[in-house]
């Protein structure tokens, strides 16, 4: 039985940081590697980003921090961490860009960060985390990134 949580956040760019890391695909038996890479590139102006987004939980602020392919807060992370919760200072790894599975469509891109800190869950044991971000392009829209 999997179990997983679901949060839905709205990031803010609160930084713009040149990219020394990159993203290691992995083959998820849907998408080939060369298509995988392809997608990746698309996204190549959000490397450069970090977003960030603060939410309430339990009655503490709770800090989401990603970065795209690279560490969000250097130092303060794991290695290869991309996606990561900070809470009361202590940071939690809940993805890692050298974990990284790809898939998408015409105009919509998922990216699944595996290789999470692990926890305990009382049904599953030990298990790691795993972050799936999912990026929708707006048509509408005629710029959404410098």
């Amino acid at each position: 039985m999997k179990f997983s949580l679901f949060i839905c956040l709205l990031f803010q760019t609160v930084s713009l940081i040149e990219p020394s890391e990159d993203c290691t695909l992995i083959a998820n038996g849907q998408t080939d590697l060369q298509k995988s890479q392809e997608m990746l590139n698309k996204l190549s102006s959000l490397k450069v980003v970090t977003f960030e987004n603060t939410q309430t939980v339990d009655g503490k602020q709770v800090k989401f921090i990603f970065a795209l392919c690279r560490n969000p807060n250097p130092g303060h992370c794991r290695e290869n961490s991309s996606i990561v919760i900070e809470t009361e200072g202590n940071f939690t790894t809940i993805g890692l860009y050298n974990e990284t599975e790809i898939d998408g469509g015409d105009n919509w891109i998922s990216l699944t960060f595996s290789g999470g800190d692990s926890f305990a869950d009382p049904k599953c044991g030990s298990i790691s985390a795993q972050s799936v971000v999912n990026i929708v392009c707006d048509p509408t829209r005629k710029q959404v990134h410098k």
